[in-house]
């Protein structure tokens, strides 16, 4: 019975430590990512300030050239999982808001450290940016 409750008591240590662990990985996240390449700037950042499971998120998907002027792009996309976990693979959806920024939305499922991914085509060329953010 001892051997029990050490064990008991032992999983509970560790799970604690993990999410303790993960709440700080989590405070320490970018609010935005940059993409400089090819004489292109884009720049994937978080604008949601509730970023609750089950609770729509939005982002803006800024395209630009080297100096900063707004560059149209072919096709943006972006979609949303948890890396190293199974729970799937959320498409963004994307709106236009003026040309070379975009919104995208979603609905993270669960608690924990995400992964949006940004692809961005102009021209002949795709450009992918992976933005990490947090679900609390």
């Amino acid at each position: 019975m001892k051997k029990i409750i050490y064990f008991m008591s032992l999983i509970v240590v560790l799970i604690v430590i993990w999410r303790q662990i993960g709440e700080t990985q989590a405070a320490s996240l970018p609010s935005s990512t940059e993409l400089a390449q090819d004489d292109f700037r884009i720049i994937v950042q978080s604008v949601s300030s509730d970023n609750s499971p089950m609770q729509q998120m939005s982002f803006d998907i800024i395209v630009a050239n080297a100096d900063g002027v707004p560059v149209p792009s072919d096709k943006v996309q972006m979609q949303i999982k948890m890396p190293k976990m199974l729970c799937g693979i959320f498409p963004a959806t994307i709106r236009e808001i003026r040309q070379g920024t975009y919104e995208a939305t979603v609905v993270p499922v669960m608690k924990g450290r995400w992964e949006a991914e940004a692809s961005v085509r102009i021209g002949n060329e795709q450009y992918t940016v992976r933005h990490p953010f947090a679900v609390s």
